[in-house]
């Protein structure tokens, strides 16, 4: 082995050229987890850097005069110990063990890393909220992360979810730091009103978390101000229950309501509201979404529909919702303004209405589809306008199903509405009554089409009354026990569209009789394979002679709602006249 020099880095000498080459290759192949520079510094191997990275290297039972690099561990005495500084030990294990070892408790880089051993991974990592982490740590994630827990001390205490403690003040610290919250399962009790500057709320579910207050006032529970126009920072409700108490007649379980502006991309899913006057009231609000959540036991609306920032603004969505009133007051969704909403695939039972639209602006696009209307005391879906209303364009109500007990789809009479399809719904009318089915008033162009709708048989319902609309067309709907299939009213340009039954007939060939020159046959009579719902028209009977016998026209004598009574005029006397009749009416 060369004997290097001692000269300074870098040294130009050929015995520490000579000497870095030997360290090189040692460094390289050899086994050891150390070897010694020219300037005699203890470095790492390519196997001693290996052994560090895997974690710890086994070295046995200590022994005195023994090289021990970083992360060996040694057996001394019934205790494993770590090797904390490189170095050769000492004649005992004593004179090395305060300052080179330090026990060693099986943390090694595998466990700090296992995500399948909650004792290992971040459960061997220490935490306190009382301490100011660096970025970049775990402990400044779990300080100032997205989800913070209302049940950390530093939220004045912390919320403790037992049903009789008043949260209020932990969760309105939690809150204030405007990151969204996590609520353990619980039963937080609170008094309104706990604001929400931004953020939002992640329960365990709605089972397992529930926010109740007892409040009897007009105040909301819950009010959420952040004006947000960014889907990157969006207001987040999920997951939990929010009770009001039973006698609270007035206020919303959660109110949105900026500020300023209007709050944007709100996502509420999987929420129950149970006994909230208003579960939701959007006040100023655009582009959100319910999805999958529980309409309770409210007195005035599941949901309030609003945009005092603009009118117009909405394009939101409910779906796959279930709204459940006891009562005989209050709609599952109530649209003040804000346009383009979309209410899909939700259960409506029970209440006044399941849709209201008191219309307080002027706005456009409305989609009912695939929902269940259920019980309503009164209307399943109304649209009418209130103070301020205006105008509202664009309405699609199609594949729903309704069970009514009043009136399934009805309009006020303020001209207000226009462009209007109601098409492929099926309607049931439960309760006896003379309501209509389909009610529309002073609408403007409107299509009523492919509709099922079944009536209860009481004297004077219809299943389509329309009065004083212009430029509408009721298409082939299918009408079952409804003495009165349609009213139409001060609607001269509204046309409907009739079912037809046609078929062919021939006269007798005696008892013809004169007829000025010409010749009159017998009374032939007609009988239809379905009766009509309604008297067909006269003018709605067309008669085709089509025989080459001097068949020249026909009469009818009267039509029914089961017969059709006709004599063909021919200028040939005693003749079988042929001919082929088709009547249109509504089956």
């Amino acid at each position: 082995m060369v004997t290097p020099t001692t000269a300074p880095v870098p040294s130009t000498a050929a015995a520490d050229l000579l000497y870095n080459a030997e360290r090189l290759d040692e460094a390289v192949n050899s086994s050891s987890q150390t070897y010694t520079d020219r300037l005699g510094i203890p470095r790492l191997t390519l196997t001693g850097a290996i052994a560090r990275i895997s974690g710890y290297n086994n070295r046995g039972s200590w022994a005195s005069s023994t090289a021990y690099a970083v992360t060996d561990i040694a057996l001394n005495s019934g205790t494993w110990y770590i090797c904390v500084v490189a170095h050769t030990s000492a004649a005992s294990f004593s004179t090395d063990s305060a300052s080179k070892w330090r026990v060693y408790q099986g943390v090694i880089a595998a466990d700090l890393s296992s995500t399948s051993d909650a004792g290992k991974g971040s459960g061997q990592i220490g935490y306190t909220s009382s301490l100011s982490y660096l970025p970049g740590t775990v402990g400044y994630a779990l300080t100032n992360g997205w989800l913070l827990n209302v049940t950390d001390t530093r939220f004045a205490g912390g919320a403790k979810g037992d049903g009789v403690t008043d949260d209020s003040a932990a969760m309105a610290a939690a809150h204030a730091t405007g990151a969204v919250i996590y609520y353990p399962p619980g039963r937080y009790k609170f008094s309104p009103t706990i604001t929400i500057p931004s953020g939002g709320i992640v329960g365990a579910g709605p089972l397992l978390t529930t926010l109740y207050s007892a409040d009897t006032t007009s105040a909301n529970l819950l009010k959420f101000t952040g004006a947000l126009g960014s889907y990157s920072s969006i207001p987040v409700f999920h997951g939990f229950t929010i009770e009001g108490n039973p006698s609270k007649t007035t206020g919303a379980g959660i109110q949105v309501f900026p500020a300023s502006g209007e709050t944007s991309y709100a996502d509420f899913r999987n929420i129950h509201t149970l006994s909230c006057p208003i579960g939701i009231d959007f006040v100023a609000a655009s582009l959100w979404k319910i999805i999958g959540c529980d309409f309770l036991s409210y007195s005035v609306a599941g949901i309030q529909v609003a945009n005092t920032n603009s009118a117009d603004s909405g394009d939101s969505v409910v779906s796959d919702c279930v709204f459940n009133n006891p009562f005989t007051t209050g709609s599952g969704i109530w649209q003040k303004s804000s346009g383009g909403l979309k209410i899909i695939g939700n259960k409506f039972l029970g209440g006044a209405r399941g849709y209201t639209m008191a219309l307080e602006g002027s706005t456009s696009v409305l989609i009912i589809s695939g929902n269940s209307f259920e019980n309503m005391a009164q209307q399943d879906i109304v649209l009418a306008q209130t103070t301020g209303g205006t105008a509202f364009v664009n309405v699609c109500i199609t594949g729903n199903e309704f069970s009514v007990g009043g009136i399934a789809i009805a309009t006020d009479a303020t001209s207000f509405l226009s462009e209007v399809n109601i098409s492929a719904n099926q309607i049931n009318m439960g309760a006896v009554g003379s309501n209509p089915c389909i009610s529309l008033a002073t609408v403007t162009d409107f299509h009523i089409d492919g509709n099922l709708i079944k009536g209860n048989g009481g004297s004077g319902s219809s299943a389509i009354s329309i009065v004083s609309c212009v430029n509408g067309k009721i298409g082939t709907n299918t009408y079952a026990n409804l003495p009165n299939p349609l009213s139409i009213t001060s609607s001269p340009t509204v046309s409907v569209c009739l079912d037809t039954q046609s078929g062919t007939g021939a006269t007798a060939s005696s008892g013809w009789s004169a007829y000025g020159a010409l010749y009159l046959s017998p009374a032939t009579t007609i009988t239809f394979s379905r009766a009509f719902l309604v008297t067909p028209s006269v003018g709605d009977v067309s008669i085709n002679p089509t025989g080459a016998n001097g068949e020249l026209g026909a009469i009818v004598v009267s039509v029914s709602k089961t017969q059709l009574v006709v004599r063909i005029v021919s200028a040939v006397n005693s003749i079988a006249a042929a001919f082929r009749w088709s009547v249109g009416g509504t089956l």
